[in-house]
């Protein structure tokens, strides 16, 4: 079964993202992914070590997918954001 990195992200430690986890926990099942979690409590504009480490997984072939609840749990930055896909999908993780 293949490898899915769920990226939850929240800003505070006032926030969960068990909602997050939740239901991509339950679109990964419905894809056939085994789910890797990759949980977050930083804010998009400061250095985030979770996201780093799961797109390092992305480029080693550790994931295969990578799954997010919103485009602003993944970037704050539309070029960020467009830069980071582009990554993934050189890696070959969509």
């Amino acid at each position: 079964m293949q490898k899915a990195g769920l990226y939850i992200r929240v800003s505070t430690d006032r926030q969960t993202g068990e909602n997050q986890v939740a239901e991509l926990r339950q679109l990964a099942t419905a894809r056939g992914l085994d789910a890797v979690l990759y949980e977050e409590v930083e804010s998009a504009a400061k250095a985030r070590p979770v996201f780093d480490r799961m797109l390092a997984d992305a480029r080693a072939g550790r994931i295969r997918a990578i799954l997010i609840w919103a485009l602003d749990r993944f970037h704050r930055s539309m070029v960020g954001s467009i830069q980071d896909v582009l990554e993934c999908d050189r890696v070959g993780v969509p």
